[in-house]
């Protein structure tokens, strides 16, 4: 029996050509847009140089804080 005969393999060769176009579009999209140090808004931020230990850090801090404003709103 063919492997195409079996629907879920069609779905992930769906699956698969969704994802490598879509990589292809934020790839393009990408290479568009402005450095993110560039815009006013992330001086905004106070995070200085962007390096990965300071992205690392603003998402945990970012996490903490999503999470204070989710446990506030359950107690509402």
């Amino acid at each position: 029996m063919e492997a195409s005969a079996y629907p879920a393999v069609k779905d992930l060769k769906r699956i698969r050509s969704l994802s490598q176009f879509n990589d292809e579009q934020l790839a393009s999209l990408a290479e568009k847009l402005p450095p993110v140090q560039s815009l006013p808004a992330f001086a905004k931020l106070g995070m200085g140089e962007l390096g990965m230990e300071r992205i690392v850090e603003f998402l945990k801090q970012s996490r903490a804080e999503i999470a204070a404003i989710e446990a506030n709103l359950a107690a509402v």
